[in-house]
C-alpha cells in the first residue's frame, strides 16, 4: 500500500445517549455488520469517498485494507450490535461502523459512508440513530465521532443526530 497522505484536521463530535428511544425501527435490507463484510465495505468506501474532504486519494485497494483493519482492532474492537449495513441484492448500500476505541471515554462511531446514489435519503442517519438506540440499550451514555473539519455533509449529517462538535484534534 502506498504511503498516505496527511490527514486534515478532524472535530470530536459527541452526543449524550439518554435522550434517545431505545426502540429505532430498522428500515428495509438493514442488518448487523459482519466481519465478512470486509471485502464489500472497502468498495464502498472507495465509491462514497472519492472525490470528497475525505478523500486523500486512496486506492480502492488501500479502502478494503482499510475496511479490514476494521475487524483487526485498528480503531479498537468492533462494536457488532451498534454497528449496522444497508445491503440490497447483495451490494453495501450504506454503513455505520461503531468502535470502543481506547483512546476516547466513550464509543466511537468510526465510519459512516453511502453509495452516492443512494445519499440523501436518510441512510446515514437511520443508521446512526439506529446505533445511538443499541448503545443505550447496551448501557452506554455517550457516543462521539471524528468528522474531518469542513466536511459540511458529515457535519450536517452528525448535528441531524444530535451531536455537537467538541474540540479539534490533528
Amino acid at each position: 500500500m502506498d504511503p498516505k497522505p496527511k490527514r486534515t484536521q478532524s472535530r470530536m463530535w459527541c452526543v449524550a445517549l439518554p435522550k434517545f428511544d431505545a426502540v429505532v425501527a430498522a428500515g428495509e435490507g438493514v442488518r448487523m455488520l459482519r466481519a465478512d463484510d470486509a471485502l464489500k465495505l472497502g468498495t464502498l468506501f472507495f465509491t462514497a469517498f472519492k472525490g470528497t474532504t475525505d478523500d486523500l486519494g486512496q486506492t480502492e485497494a488501500d479502502y478494503i485494507e482499510e475496511a479490514y483493519s476494521l475487524f483487526d482492532g485498528r480503531y479498537g474492537d468492533c462494536l457488532f450490535d451498534a454497528s449496522s449495513v444497508i445491503e440490497r441484492e447483495g451490494e453495501l448500500l450504506s454503513v455505520c461502523v461503531v468502535t470502543d476505541h481506547e483512546l476516547y471515554d466513550c464509543p466511537v462511531i468510526v465510519m459512516v459512508a453511502t453509495q452516492p446514489s443512494m445519499q440523501g435519503n436518510g441512510m446515514a442517519s437511520g443508521l446512526i440513530k439506529s446505533a445511538l438506540a443499541n448503545l443505550v440499550v447496551a448501557g452506554h451514555d455517550a457516543c462521539c465521532a471524528m468528522v474531518t473539519v469542513g466536511n459540511t455533509p458529515s457535519e450536517g449529517l452528525f448535528a441531524h443526530c444530535g451531536f455537537v462538535p467538541v474540540s479539534v484534534e490533528l
